[in-house]
């Protein structure tokens, strides 16, 4: 409850103070009553002295009340007006503040963005001078290396006239040479056609390439004794595996996958509908420690920011493709020495190339036909892409396949039957090393 006013305190004194003056007045009235009873013991007189008394209560009353009324409305309406001023004065004083507020404020946006406007612009032309300098520079050191380079070939140039002469005098020996030698060719012209008949059989015999005899050359038999190809200790990235059984060949004979990862290039969802093993192939490796990826495309793999991130800025010491295969629609036939198989072995190497520091190695599984011969030309094409061979096994039939990874399911992995068995009648086992350029 609020307290009462200064009006309202000072309206309760007055109507305290007439009360109490009321009883003063009724006491005075009687007292005089009395007298005038005991004096003038007449009825009318009483009767007209009454009544004028009264006159002249209701008169005092009247005057009371007007001039009471004037006294408190100038009382209101000086309070009144003492409000509205304080109120006016208040409420202006509200508003400057709420403008000098919202002044401020904008003047602060103002600044904030005019400052970020200006160094956005200063910025961009400390860029434009940047790009433009490093351009002339660039072209400046462009043409003092061209002229270094024209200087050079010049004294080359002059420095070869000497050799292209010796090199005339010696072709010109050797152009006689050689026609001695096409006289001698008539006459060894038999043992040369028996010379070839006897390598046309050595070929078909041995499935060793004619390129690898700088690499090392390893026959697996039908029961290897404790022989894997990998270790442990190295980090070892497995690309295009279909139903993950050549991975987890791979780890159980490695007894841990800490440092194994497995790649396909299915989804998860695609993956454990195409192949009935998958599922419990991944289940197998999860429980070994090996990491799984899905959707690893093997002809990209330096642009795959989750293997990246895998890695942690390492790179695999193993990168291992096990029987690449393109995809293929439902009625297409590809055929050992197809294009697309071709050009997928390419994109690998490319790929595996062009990822950050690797300096490892590269094992590609290819499988051979009935009499164990590769007639894709495997150390070619790593030759074309900058790997070198460095070994290679040969894994005769497809009981030492089995020897050598025993949980491995060859799979068709595509068409309308990705599940279906893969014939493989022999394998071999290539080893590549990245050249180093010099």
């Amino acid at each position: 409850m609020r307290p009462p006013t200064k009006g309202r305190r000072l309206s309760m004194a007055g109507s305290r103070w007439r009360v109490k003056r009321g009883g003063w007045l009724a006491n005075a009235a009687n007292t005089a009553l009395a007298a005038v009873t005991c004096l003038v013991p007449s009825r009318a007189f009483l009767t007209r002295g009454k009544r004028a008394s009264e006159t002249k209560d209701r008169s005092a009353l009247v005057i009371q009340r007007t001039w009471r009324g004037h006294r408190d409305r100038n009382r209101y309406l000086r309070l009144r007006r003492a409000a509205i001023r304080t109120q006016a004065r208040w409420r202006a004083k509200r508003k400057r503040e709420r403008h000098l507020a919202l002044r401020r404020s904008a003047l602060m946006i103002q600044r904030k963005w005019r400052g970020h406007r200006d160094r956005s612009n200063y910025l961009a032309l400390r860029e434009a001078a940047i790009l433009a300098q490093k351009h002339w520079r660039a072209a400046k050191a462009r043409k003092v290396v061209w002229l270094r380079k024209l200087q050079k070939l010049e004294v080359d140039r002059i420095s070869c006239k000497g050799l292209i002469e010796l090199y005339e005098a010696e072709l010109k020996r050797g152009r006689e040479r050689l026609a001695v030698i096409d006289a001698n060719i008539t006459k060894h012209r038999a043992a040369r056609e028996v010379g070839r008949q006897i390598s046309q059989v050595e070929r078909h015999i041995s499935p060793v390439p004619d390129r690898v005899s700088s690499a090392t050359v390893l026959q697996i038999p039908r029961q290897p004794s404790g022989y894997c190809l990998h270790k442990s200790s190295e980090v070892l990235l497995i690309v295009g595996d279909g139903n993950f059984s050549f991975s987890r060949s791979v780890v159980t004979q490695l007894k841990n996958g800490h440092n194994v990862i497995a790649s396909t290039w299915e989804r998860e969802e695609d993956l454990i509908k195409s192949y009935a093993n998958a599922e419990s192939n991944v289940k197998s490796l999860v429980a070994r420690g090996a990491n799984i990826e899905y959707q690893v495309d093997a002809t990209n793999m330096h642009k795959n920011m989750r293997l990246l991130s895998i890695l942690r800025g390492r790179s695999p010491d193993v990168i291992v493709f096990n029987m690449p295969y393109p995809r293929y629609k439902e009625n297409e036939n590809l055929g050992p020495t197809h294009p697309r198989q071709r050009d997928l072995i390419h994109q690998f190497l490319r790929s595996a190339r062009l990822m950050k520091g690797f300096r490892g190695r590269v094992h590609i599984t290819q499988r051979t036909d009935r009499e164990g011969r590769d007639h894709l030309g495997m150390p070619e094409i790593a030759r074309d892409e900058g790997f070198e061979l460095k070994q290679m096994v040969q894994v005769g039939d497809v009981i030492a396949l089995k020897s050598l990874f025993p949980l491995y399911e060859s799979k068709y992995g595509g068409g309308k039957n990705p599940d279906n068995d893969l014939p493989v009648y022999g394998a071999l086992i290539y080893v590549f090393r990245a050249r180093v350029l010099t």
